[in-house]
Parts: C-alpha cells; structure tokens; sequence
C-alpha cells in the first residue's frame, strides 16, 4: 500500500543553484520526478550504511549474507534502541539480543547491477517483528529491490542530467535550455550549478623554419629544376626550395650578379648525385635541411674543377643525344657545371634549358680541309660564354660536341699531369691540329683568348687577305698557339677519331684510358 508521493520539482537555472520549489517560474529546465517516502518501515526493510563480515548460520537454513555494523535510524528508533536485529536468510526469520544479532551476521545483501543494495527488516522500537509467511515476504523483498534499483538509476540519471547540461550550456551560450520532464523515484536530486564559459578560438600562423644550412660565396652548379627571379634574399629562396617536393638544395644569385641577379636556382637530384661547391663571391647556396632534404656536396679537386659546354642544333639529331646522356649522367653532365648553347630557347632534358647564342647556326662546307666553315658560329658561342663569366670559376673549360663519348672522369685523371701557366694551358688532341670534338683549356687560356680575339681576327684577315676558311677548331689552334702564345701541350689519350689516324679496332671502345 504505497503512501500518497509528493512531487519533487528541480528547477535548473543556468548560472544559478537548483531550486525544489514547486511552482518555481525561473527560466532554465525543470525536471519532475516523483518523491518516494523518506521513510520506507511500512515496507519492513531499510537501508543499511555500513556491515561488518559475514557470518553463517545453519540452523537458519542459509547463509547471512552480511552484518548491520551501524543502523541509521529511518524516522524510526534505532536498532540499538530495539535491542533486536533481523536476519534475512533462505526463507526464515528469528529474533534475538544484539549481542547475538552481531554473531549470527544478520542482514541481506542485493547485488543490483554491478552495485551492492543492502537491506534489513525494520519495526516499531520495543515490539517484536510479527511473523509473516513466505509468500508475504517475499513480495517485500522484491519491493525493497525495485526500491534500491530506482534509487541507483536515479543516481546515474541525475549525474547524466547534470553533465548534458552542463554540455548545453556551453553549446548555447544564453539560451534558454529546452524543457524536459520525467517521473524520476528519487526522494532528493542535487543539480551542480552551471557555469557560463566563454570559449575563444585563437588562429595561429605557423611561421616555416628558417634555412637550416647555406654557404656564402658558394654556388652548387647543375641539377636545375627550375629557376625564380625576382627573389631577393637567400631565405626567400630556401622557403621556395622547401616549398618544392623535389627541391634538394639551392643557389641564390646576388643582385651583384652580372649575368642572373636575385635569381633563385631549385637543385633536385639528377643528373648528379654530388653537387660541387663552386666558390663564387656572387652567390649563396644552401639545403633544406629543416624539413630533412639534403644532397652531398664536395669540392672539386685541386686543379681539377671543369667547366663544360655543347652547342646544340634544334632541327638535327642532338638534342636527343644530349637528353640520353643526361639520363645517363655521364658526358657533360658529369662535370662540376654544365651549360647548354643553342640559337634559340630549348629543354634538352629536364631542367636543362639552353642558353642562346645569336647566330643562325648555319654554315657551308669548303676549304683547304673541305669542313664546315663554322668559325663565325663558334666566336658568337665564346663570345657569350666569355660574358657570362662562368669560366672563370673553374679551372678548365672543355668544349664537347653532342656526339661525342666524353669521360669526365678520364680527363681529370689526364689533366693532373698538367699545370697552369701564366698565358693558359690547352692540350692537343691531334699530330694533325687539334680537332672539334673534344677541346680543353685552362682558366688562363679562356682568358687570353676573351682578350686577344680581335688581335688573332685583324692577323688572319691580313693572313688570309679576308677571312680565312677555317673550321672553329683550326681558327682557335692557330690563334693561341701563333698569336697569344698560349701554353699548347700535346696527349694522344684525349681523343680517338677516324679523322686522326685511329689505331686499330677502335671504334669497339675498349680502350678504358681514352677520355673521348
């Protein structure tokens, strides 16, 4: 027979405290739940607050589960005051002292969901508990379980009501909370007061990591992939070197730099896998190792260090020639810096982008040696050579045509046995005169040649009575050699042609000593 509920209204004001009032108008959420009575004798069970270890007891037919330890009273006396304690065990009930309650380990203990219930029988103080059959007790038993169990879910309830509130008041700021109601058994709720939170987002720049390694007055010829002009400090072109997937170092032109100031050259890692450290008082270069991209560097060998170049003819088969040996990384492309001549823009591999000459690359045949009279062509190409200054970072500069097998790696092994001098140094390739395909001269010699040309054309314009029929290769053997004195050394290893008295079964390239 359950006793008239009176109904327990929560009020959740947002910023405030909880209210129990009933007819409270404050805005925010309320929530109803009906009150079970705070006193919960008439139903014969109470909760305990603490038990001591469990006793058995066989002549009760069972174990007691647990002992009352203290018994708080429930609007009624207190089980010390009715000197008597119940034990709840498989189906009797007994009464005795307290002394003995305590040994006998009376109680009952409800495991309801993973947490322990515990119940005992209650009656009014100085009166013994009346006997009651089976079928009586048991209903209130399971009374006492649903009792337990509504006042554990309603402990979880108002945990969770607390937390999505708290939760929807940070979502909605000043809003008001939408209503809801729920019949919830609970005789009181505490509602934690909700704070109002302010969030504010902060957006942050991320500032990219400065050049982790450069070197003033280097340069790290080759490997272009691309270039940018217009970039007006090294850090700038490091940012763009590490902004570039394939980027592996850098070069970044001065804008002291007669031929390309404030350009920004972008190294990937082909065709070489070492770049040179040229030094070059108008350049800085550096890796983007912040980010953990790098390429080895060395410098070149004493004495050693080559510059070399092809001119190259758009409508004919060289440009393909120059683009398999870049992919094959030898030839030109194996030198501490290279460059491409041609008469107009041209990319003869990745990268590689030619440099323009201004002639028409075009020229008869005839002469004493019925060869191509391309002297005029040769002089536009040395004339920009000369300009761009390049030379002059490098101890020799080595003339290759496109179709001819060069080993950079044989000349440098050659060129050790030579030495500068104060007029330059350029080795012979022929008994005959030096030929075409493969010419090699020193710092000193470039320059002596760049300072003398108009000297060795006004003696071979009066030689010749005009100009002299000469291919490039004669006109400049004569020139240094006759005009410039410039130092002229013969090596018979440094090419093998059928124009030059081949030795047998040349053309099998076996020979591993011959550097074209």
């Amino acid at each position: 027979q359950a006793q008239p509920q009176p109904q327990l209204q929560l009020q959740l004001q947002q910023g405030g405290e909880a209210s129990n009032n009933g007819d409270s108008s404050m805005d925010g959420t309320t929530v109803e739940a009906s009150q079970p009575p705070a006193d919960l004798s008439h139903a014969g069970l109470r909760p305990l607050g603490s038990f001591a270890p469990a006793a058995t007891d066989p002549a009760q037919g069972g174990v007691a589960q647990s002992v009352p330890a203290s018994l708080p009273p429930l609007g009624g006396a207190s089980a010390a005051a009715a000197g008597e304690a119940w034990n709840i065990t498989g189906g009797s009930s007994s009464s005795s002292s307290a002394s003995q309650d305590a040994s006998r380990g009376d109680g009952a203990h409800v495991e309801l969901g993973g947490v322990d219930q515990e119940f005992l029988p209650s009656k009014p103080a100085g009166q013994p508990l009346p006997a009651q059959p089976e079928t009586t007790r048991a209903p209130q038993m399971r009374g006492a379980v649903m009792a337990a169990a509504a006042a554990d879910s309603m402990k979880k309830m108002s945990s969770s009501l607390a937390s999505a509130a708290a939760t929807a008041s940070k979502a909605f700021g000043h809003a008001q909370l939408p209503h809801v109601s729920s019949a919830l058994n609970v005789p009181n709720i505490h509602i934690p007061m909700l704070k109002q939170e302010t969030v504010t987002l902060t957006t942050t720049t991320t500032t990219p990591p400065r050049c982790g390694f450069r070197e003033d007055e280097i340069n790290y010829p080759g490997n272009d992939l691309r270039f940018v002009d217009s970039v007006f400090t090294s850090e700038d072109c490091c940012q763009l070197c590490a902004q570039e997937t394939m980027c592996m170092a850098w070069s970044w032109a001065k804008e002291s730099s007669k031929a390309s100031p404030n350009r920004c050259l972008l190294k990937g890692s082909e065709p070489k896998y070492t770049l040179s450290r040229i030094k070059d008082a108008d350049f800085v270069s550096g890796m983007p190792v912040q980010i953990g991209r790098e390429i080895d560097v060395e410098d070149p060998r004493p004495g050693l260090s080559l510059f070399c170049f092809s001119l190259v003819v758009p409508w004919s088969y060289e440009p393909s020639m120059l683009q398999m040996q870049f992919e094959e990384k030898t030839s030109i492309f194996d030198c501490d810096e290279y460059a491409v001549y041609s008469n107009k823009v041209l990319e003869v591999a990745p990268g590689v982008r030619t440099e323009v000459v201004k002639s028409s690359l075009q020229c008869k045949k005839g002469g004493e040696f019925k060869t191509a009279l391309n002297t005029d062509i040769f002089l536009a190409v040395w004339a920009k050579i000369i300009a761009d200054g390049r030379f002059m970072m490098h101890d020799w500069t080595v003339k290759v045509d496109p179709d001819a097998v060069f080993f950079p790696s044989r000349l440098r092994t050659i060129l050790a046995a030579y030495s500068e001098n104060v007029n330059g140094t350029y080795i012979n390739n022929c008994p005959k005169g030096m030929h075409g395909p493969l010419e090699v001269f020193s710092r000193n010699a470039v320059s002596r040649w760049a300072s003398g040309m108009p000297a060795c054309s006004s003696y071979f314009n009066q030689l010749c009575s005009g100009p002299c029929r000469w291919g490039e290769d004669m006109y400049i053997d004569q020139c240094l050699m006759k005009v410039l004195s410039v130092n002229r050394e013969y090596d018979a290893k440094l090419l093998v042609e059928d124009h030059c008295s081949p030795p047998a079964g040349w053309k099998n390239c076996l020979d591993g000593s011959v550097v074209s």
